[in-house]
């Protein structure tokens, strides 16, 4: 499946005011009454506002819109319209039922402007509202005039049930359809309209995912202009699949251990042979999660083994992966499988005479961090789809597959028998953090930074921003599945800070629970993603000194 960057870049651009403003803040849109960014205006801004909530414009800009800029993240769309409609519980987010003429801003992930003049919708704008849009599922662009002029209504496919007709009554471009494009579509995806809004009546199949036409400029070539009044999207599902399993060697540990540790004294003059055993059972849940139109399901198998040798013990893990599918899903799927991994080990331990040994058996024990992976899907399908090979009587494609493997496994990465003289210090295991560093966020919005190897929530905006500015686009959206695996630490809050001595002295500190913690070096910094801008002076002396922050390849 594309990208979500690739895919933004086929949607048409809207008309462009030709200048731009000053900075805008990722998030937020900016509504001014005049062509001109000088004349009055007024902020819309997502990071504040609930998302799905409909809500006015202030009321000294209601129907006086003439030029907006916006600045927001990849697959973030702001839509005003011209009348305001509260959302009718179990009606999609995207029904304008109501709500009159429109305009979709679509998030690019940088500063886009559009000039209402040239979109049929100058001083007519009275309400908004915003929300996330998973643009990988497609979108298709309606205009109301011909050559793809006049008034725009962007469907986006992901906020629309698959394979069930859609009504477009009551929306401002029931019966005015005149142009069309379909650019982001995926090559499996069709969308039929009707005349009537129940689904009755003459219909229009000519747009699909696959074949060279993306557009039609003027459809009253197709004796459809001004009559589409419902529509359906569907998948075109091949009648014949084959992916490839994958097998994931190598798990890196980050999470848990197990480890049974015992003393022995020995006075005598001889060594002397003890035993250490280890037995433990761990039951974990393997999440996998993937936008690929047909896999719903998941197989893993799990194999390890043991080399008989002196010294520490390797015990090697695998995990096959094997997708399955079904032909009635659209939309991302996350599925699991629990496996119980039973562990036993015994080691023979030599203790040297006049001292103490002590034994240690440790297991470690981990989580696969949320890693992308790429498999092969043999497909067959009755249309002769892009890149297609024909095998009678169907057309064979092999497609790749992308999944996201995470969440809690226990997965065993090596048993180690350590030999300690009395005077002996123990080991730091886990020191090994895969999101340590990232800015992660959930999909109610909470946002986190992963330090000192757990996720700790910044509890608003103005904390958030505090220490890294107004730069969004540098958080990662991971699954549920995902965050709710990661280990949490406390809140980062409101008397969090970065700041620096007022007396001239070059260190740089995080104000973390009223401790001090030093940041050693500007590549730590950089590394967590901190921003320069935020740093404050103040007498770092009279704050208690807490754990250094050292960035660690």
């Amino acid at each position: 499946m594309p990208v979500v960057n690739d895919i933004v870049t086929r949607l048409t651009p809207l008309p462009s005011a030709g200048t731009f403003p000053g900075n805008i803040p990722s998030g937020q849109c900016r509504v001014y009454v005049d062509a001109s960014w000088g004349s009055a205006s007024c902020t819309l801004d997502t990071n504040e506002t609930t998302a799905v909530d409909r809500r006015y414009l202030p009321s000294s800009f209601v129907d006086k819109a003439t030029w907006i800029a916006w600045n927001l993240p990849v697959g973030r769309v702001v839509t005003l319209t011209d009348q305001y409609q509260p959302l009718v519980s179990g009606k999609s987010v995207g029904d304008l039922q109501g709500l009159g003429r429109s305009v979709d801003l679509v998030g690019t992930g940088k500063t886009e402007t559009v000039n209402l003049l040239n979109c049929g919708v100058n001083d007519l704008l009275a309400a908004w509202f915003w929300r996330e849009v998973d643009l990988r599922i497609g979108a298709i662009e309606m205009y109301s005039e011909l050559n793809f002029t006049g008034l725009r209504h962007t469907l986006f496919l992901s906020e629309w049930e698959a394979n069930v007709i859609h009504s477009l009554a009551g929306m401002w471009m029931n019966d005015d359809l005149t142009s069309i494009k379909w650019k982001t579509l995926q090559d499996g995806q069709t969308v039929t309209f009707w005349e009537h809004p129940d689904g009755s009546g003459t219909s229009f199949n000519e747009v699909k995912g696959w074949g060279s036409s993306k557009e039609i400029s003027d459809l009253r070539n197709n004796r459809f202009c001004d009559v589409v009044s419902a529509f359906k999207w569907s998948a075109l599902f091949p009648v014949r699949e084959i992916i490839d399993p994958v097998t994931i060697q190598n798990v890196p540990f980050n999470a848990l251990s197990h480890h049974s540790q015992h003393n022995w004294a020995n006075s005598s003059d001889s060594p002397q042979t003890e035993s250490l055993s280890i037995k433990l059972t761990k039951g974990e849940t393997f999440t996998v999660s993937t936008t690929d139109t047909f896999v719903t399901g998941v197989k893993i198998t799990v194999k390890a083994g043991t080399e008989a040798k002196e010294g520490p013990i390797t015990v090697s893990m695998s995990f096959s992966v094997e997708l399955s599918y079904e032909y009635s899903h659209s939309v991302t799927s996350t599925t699991g499988a629990t496996n119980s991994i039973e562990v036993s080990e015994t080691r023979n331990i030599t203790c040297a005479p006049h001292g103490k040994t002590i034994g240690t058996l440790v297991y470690r024990l981990g989580n696969i961090p949320p890693t992308l992976y790429k498999t092969t899907a043999h497909r067959w399908y009755t249309q002769n789809v892009t890149d297609s090979t024909y095998e009678a009587p169907y057309w064979k494609r092999d497609e790749e597959i992308s999944f996201t493997a995470g969440g809690g496994i226990g997965s065993i990465l090596d048993a180690t028998t350590d030999f300690y003289p009395y005077f002996g210090t123990g080991h730091d295991f886990f020191d090994m953090v895969p999101l340590e560093g990232k800015r992660i966020k959930s999909s109610k919005g909470e946002i986190y930074l992963c330090l000192d190897g757990v996720a700790r929530l910044l509890t608003s905006s103005a904390v958030y921003q505090g220490l890294f500015g107004d730069d969004y686009n540098s958080v990662e959206l991971l699954s549920d599945t995902v965050i709710n695996a990661v280990a949490k630490g406390g809140a980062i809050t409101a008397d969090h800070a970065l700041i620096t001595s007022n007396d001239g002295q070059p260190e740089v500190y995080l104000l973390d629970q009223n401790k001090k913690r030093w940041i050693q070096d500007p590549t730590t910094f950089n590394f967590y993603g901190f921003n320069w801008d935020r740093v404050v002076q103040k007498n770092v002396n009279r704050f208690a000194t807490g754990d250094v922050i050292k960035y660690v390849e």
